[in-house]
């Protein structure tokens, strides 16, 4: 075949999806980790599809699953809240379809835990200098940013100062901070910006989630105007400051548990700061988990790569397929002899040349046909979770329209 090679206007990087994990200590994120690791393994389930971890990531989502699993063992659910780290957590799944024995389709879905510790007046010790440089290197290349956010604390918030003191307990300036340099960052070599989504993902929402196959739950409502009040709008703000053109918002509440409801919410005074410390039991003796917006989540995040990943690779096979047709003659300008020397051994090698690049084009498409009906689950369930029911629990909170800038 020639030696040249295709060239499409998707870079190699942007064949993995990248996405950065922003919140507080104690939020639950990896638990918010472990419940998407649950949902693509659900959403994948009975498809050729593999969901594939590191080492690592694999023994933090079957720590988390053991210690969840464990808490449920007790009449009473406990929440613990992790201790909080200067280090960073990286999150490293892969989705390989397995399309015609190749992993030509396989993509890394990699997230990055900005740590709670770094949340907050003390920030990040001069001896973690390095973790920032690597952290900040990845923010630029991240398309989405999770935002989880404690729906307990949200919502029990009841009293005038309990209200006042959210910012400051949800840590939300540090959010915007974080969103704030993430959207300058966001941006291709020519300076346009890029797309970039922020998933407003409510934690610890079982109490206030519209149950899955039941009646409405009017809290439901609340629990949506209250992240609106405190984070989209100024995340709205922030979005057209910054001109991202592509911006958008969405919300996706995520059950990490799932079979348990609050009993009660205590508001107390620590070290100066306002705390609150739910209790929480089990629904039904419940003995096992049942998360749910998992594989919302999962499907959003991987639907995106694969757009690109397709539009990649239809660009090789229309690539290919001009290769293909290119005429079979020699050299413009060619003297006699150099045509006859073409006609006579060249011009085989051309035409087998030729042969092997529709073959190609034809073995692309055929795969590319494979793909969309390997991944049609996360491609139905992306579609269908963020279409306008009113009992839907998900959302697009804000889109950019198409040339507002």
């Amino acid at each position: 075949m020639s030696d040249t090679q295709p060239v499409t206007s998707i870079q190699t990087d942007d064949l993995e999806m990248r996405v950065v994990l922003v919140g507080p200590m104690g939020v639950g994120k990896t638990s918010l980790m472990t419940t998407l690791a649950d949902g693509g393994a659900a959403l994948l389930g009975g498809t050729r599809v593999l969901l594939e971890f590191d080492e690592p990531t694999a023994e933090m989502i079957r720590t988390c699953k053991a210690a969840l699993d464990g808490s449920l063992a007790t009449e009473q659910f406990q929440v613990n809240a992790m201790r909080p780290s200067q280090e960073l957590t990286e999150y490293r799944y892969a989705v390989n379809p397995r399309i015609s024995g190749v992993d030509r389709f396989r993509f890394p879905l990699t997230v990055l835990d900005m740590p709670g510790g770094w949340f907050g007046p003390s920030g990040i010790p001069a001896s973690l200098a390095r973790n920032r440089e690597i952290f900040d290197e990845f923010l630029g290349s991240a398309s989405t940013l999770l935002v989880p956010i404690d729906a307990t604390v949200l919502m029990e918030a009841r009293l005038q100062h309990q209200v006042a003191a959210l910012p400051e307990i949800l840590r939300i300036q540090d959010v915007m901070s974080a969103v704030e340099r993430w959207t300058k960052d966001r941006r291709g070599l020519d300076g346009s910006p890029l797309p970039a989504t922020v998933v407003l993902c409510p934690v610890k929402c079982e109490t206030y989630v519209h149950p899955v196959g039941g009646h409405a739950n009017p809290a439901a409502d609340s629990m949506r105007e209250l992240v609106d009040r405190f984070y989209t709008a100024a995340l709205r703000e922030l979005l057209e400051t910054q001109q991202v053109a592509l911006g958008r918002i969405l919300y996706c509440p995520v059950e990490t548990i799932g079979p348990v409801r609050l009993t009660r919410a205590d508001w107390v005074e620590r070290d100066g700061m306002l705390e609150c410390r739910p209790s929480y039991e089990k629904v039904g003796g419940a003995t096992r988990r049942l998360p749910h917006g998992g594989e919302e989540l999962f499907a959003f995040l991987c639907a995106e790569v694969l757009t690109r990943l397709r539009s990649h690779w239809f660009e090789v096979a229309e690539w290919e397929r001009t290769q293909a047709e290119r005429p079979v003659a020699p050299p413009t300008g060619a003297g006699l002899f150099a045509k006859a020397w073409f006609y006579l051994v060249d011009a085989w090698d051309e035409r087998t040349d030729r042969v092997l690049h529709r073959q190609q084009q034809s073995r692309l498409l055929l795969e590319l046909a494979q793909l969309d009906k390997a991944v049609s689950a996360i491609a139905e369930r992306e579609k269908r979770a963020f279409e306008n029911r009113p009992d839907n629990r998900f959302a697009v909170l804000y889109q950019a329209a198409p040339g507002w800038m």
